[in-house]
């Protein structure tokens, strides 16, 4: 997993029978999705249609009641979260902005891959806020 250079022949990612629900209702009932390489998707549906789940789950935020995803032909539960979290994350449309943090706590402030232990070198979490924005062109 941690190779990157490797182009995987089959699926990059598998859902299969995938089912969750919450106290009152069920919000994914088996769902079955396949991602090859190169391809684009898109998740399109109303409010409460069950996007918002489906990538919390791809990202590994929330387990399914049931199902199983597979990355790269092998189940994921035998990943760890740390293998999988700089491969697969997700940014969440309802992200209200704070006030009172920076662009960088905006950008990892529950990213827990940007924190080694309880220590935070914040001239390191700049540094790396400011490579990524000039990727983009920004300041």
């Amino acid at each position: 997993m941690n190779d990157r250079s490797r182009r995987p022949d089959g699926d990059i990612l598998t859902l299969e029978g995938i089912c969750l629900s919450s106290r009152f209702k069920n919000v994914l009932d088996d769902i079955n999705l396949s991602l090859k390489p190169g391809e684009i998707h898109a998740l399109l549906g109303g409010k409460g249609s069950g996007k918002s789940p489906i990538g919390k789950i791809i990202s590994g935020a929330v387990k399914p009641d049931a199902g199983r995803i597979l990355y790269f032909g092998i189940d994921r539960r035998s990943f760890s979260r740390r293998d999988l979290q700089p491969v697969i994350g997700m940014i969440h449309q309802t992200r209200t902005a704070n006030p009172h943090f920076t662009v960088w706590e905006h950008l990892f402030h529950d990213n827990p891959g940007a924190y080694k232990g309880i220590l935070l070198s914040k001239g390191k979490l700049k540094l790396r806020a400011k490579n990524i924005l000039s990727e983009y062109g920004l300041d």
